[in-house]
């Protein structure tokens, strides 16, 4: 927890400094819907990414994201959960205040799942290496604001079999700067 809260402080001072270039920082909150082998225990959860973004050209940007995405387990004793931290690359299409966009997260994936059984709990968590290609949008609301939705679809690369699932988003992105 330590080290997210200085990734986190990181961010903060990395776009406080920075003010003048093209900055941007949002969350995103949606649904998690697990597939294939992950899905076999786990329903549909929810999910929320803190994200910010630095602009490389007026259709590209980079930046890093810090998440949450709780899936269901169908049963009060069990709970399971997945901490991504990704850098982030995106590319738009368009001039207006609608842009399309695809583009990609790529980094670590904490899983962590709690059990208890008869008043004992026992809980785990595991890192991997993940990616999550995403298809999105943009609209401006204002110079400053933008809503934002968008489906990404994690892969990530864990022991015995491969965890994936679709995330749907929608946030909003606050602009700094130019």
């Amino acid at each position: 927890m330590k080290k997210l809260q200085v990734f986190v402080v990181a961010i903060f001072c990395f776009v406080a400094f920075n003010a003048n270039a093209q900055m941007s920082f949002g969350g995103t909150l949606g649904l998690t819907m697990p597939m294939g082998d992950f899905g076999t225990g786990l329903k549909t959860g929810f999910g929320l990414n803190v994200i910010g973004k630095y602009s490389l050209a007026d259709n590209m940007a980079v930046g890093a994201s810090v998440g949450y995405s709780s899936f269901g387990s169908g049963s009060e004793n069990i709970s399971f959960g997945v901490i991504p931290i990704t850098g982030i690359f995106e590319y738009s299409f368009g001039e207006g205040a609608f842009k399309p966009y695809i583009g990609s997260d790529l980094g670590l994936y904490m899983f962590r799942s709690k059990i208890t059984f008869l008043g004992v709990s026992s809980s785990s968590s595991s890192t991997y290496f993940g990616f999550a290609p995403t298809a999105g949008v943009m609209y401006d609301i204002s110079d400053n604001l933008s809503f934002c939705a968008n489906a990404k679809y994690n892969f990530v690369m864990s022991e015995g079999s491969n965890s994936t699932w679709i995330g749907l988003n929608a946030g909003i992105i606050f602009k700094l700067g130019k």
